[in-house]
């Protein structure tokens, strides 16, 4: 933040601004929000070990999930399996492949709607496929006979919107179909509260998904421009527009590269 002789640099005058908007800022409420999102590591050392198909990777998975969620200007919590579920009305939970049975009993019994998958209890503690197959959920009727992986050049499309690319699976049971390839294969499932998804989404067909999850929840979702996020604190709304260019959205004017509490 200092010249080599010491004098001040550009990046000292913006740490000072940024310095005394904190010191006048107001305390930020604390809030618990609407959507929990599940992250293992235990999952990422399992994806790690067996990645089922070249470049695939349990954190990108998620962090898709998580991008997508916040796109459509929902404020998520990260939790750990295990960790407390009560007050969140919808529970995303992708690529999971260890889950004990506290754990999937916790979310069906959670009263959230929960989305499970791809690769949700694929695996036991010990590496093995598990019997009864995946996922094994209470209250889902759903179970996966066999696995695809896909190369890069050849997703295969739903009958809707998007596609699934790199991994999918192949379901059966009688859980209502919500969603299905081309090749009639279903894509997401669905039984009371609980969801699955039998493949790795593409960004079209993932908000697809996450629309119709928080349509089933109950919440109300507001498509962000790009690069603009918001988080909803219970007492105020915090809007970060991270692009050069001022952004119009929920009736308000952001300016560029900036934080707008309201």
């Amino acid at each position: 933040m200092l010249r080599p002789d010491s004098a001040d640099a550009p990046a000292i005058v913006e740490a000072r601004e940024v310095a005394a908007e904190l010191a006048d800022a107001p305390d930020v409420a604390r809030a618990q929000a609407p959507v929990a999102l599940l992250f293992d590591y235990e999952a990422d050392w399992t994806w790690q070990i067996q990645p089922h198909g070249r470049g695939l990777s349990y954190f990108d998975l998620v962090f898709e999930t998580y991008r997508g969620l916040r796109k459509l200007g929902l404020s998520v919590d990260i939790l750990r399996p295990g960790g407390d579920l009560s007050g969140y009305r919808l529970i995303v939970a992708p690529g999971a492949m260890y889950l004990p049975e506290t754990v999937k009993t916790a979310l069906a019994e959670s009263g959230a709607v929960v989305l499970l998958g791809p690769r949700s209890g694929a695996r036991t503690e010990n590496m093995a496929i598990p019997v009864p197959l995946p996922p094994a959920m209470p209250g889902l009727d759903a179970l996966v006979s066999r696995v695809e992986s896909l190369r890069p050049d050849m997703p295969v499309a739903l009958k809707t919107t998007g596609a699934v690319t790199l991994y999918r699976e192949f379901v059966e049971g009688s859980a209502e179909v919500i969603e299905e390839s081309v090749d009639g294969a279903p894509v997401l499932i669905a039984q009371g509260p609980l969801a699955y998804v039998s493949g790795w989404l593409d960004a079209a067909a993932l908000a697809r998904v996450l629309n119709w999850a928080c349509d089933k929840a109950g919440l109300e979702t507001c498509e962000m421009p790009e690069g603009v996020r918001r988080r909803e604190t219970g007492a105020e709304c915090f809007w970060f527009n991270y692009s050069e260019s001022a952004a119009e959205v929920a009736g308000q004017t952001l300016p560029p590269i900036s934080v707008t509490r309201v």
